[in-house]
């Protein structure tokens, strides 16, 4: 286990999460080029992996992008967004490669 030599004051919020995280992010994701061919086959290589997972961690997604996750039913609850929430505490993380 990591240890901080801060105090609470000046810790960085942290979001703890039970069970499972999926780091979806990569620069440039807010580009649609590396949105369709980094991200959504990232998304798809977890899907088929049959891993299970509570969350899937971005780092900012815009509206036409939660649209597309909701098309392809990934609700907004299962979603943490990390430049809301600069760090993260979860049980395991699971990280996808960029399959090409």
């Amino acid at each position: 286990m990591l240890k901080s030599n801060n105090t609470n004051s000046d810790m960085i919020q942290t979001e703890n999460i039970n069970g499972n995280v999926a780091v979806i992010a990569s620069s440039g994701s807010e580009n649609y080029f590396h949105w369709l061919l980094q991200i959504i086959p990232r998304i798809k290589i977890l899907q088929e992996s049959k891993l299970s997972f509570k969350k899937l961690y971005f780092y900012n997604l815009n509206q036409n992008q939660l649209n597309m996750l909701k098309n392809i039913g990934i609700k907004e609850s299962s979603i943490v967004n990390g430049k809301a929430h600069k760090m993260i505490i979860a049980d395991r993380l699971l990280v996808p490669s960029i399959p090409f």
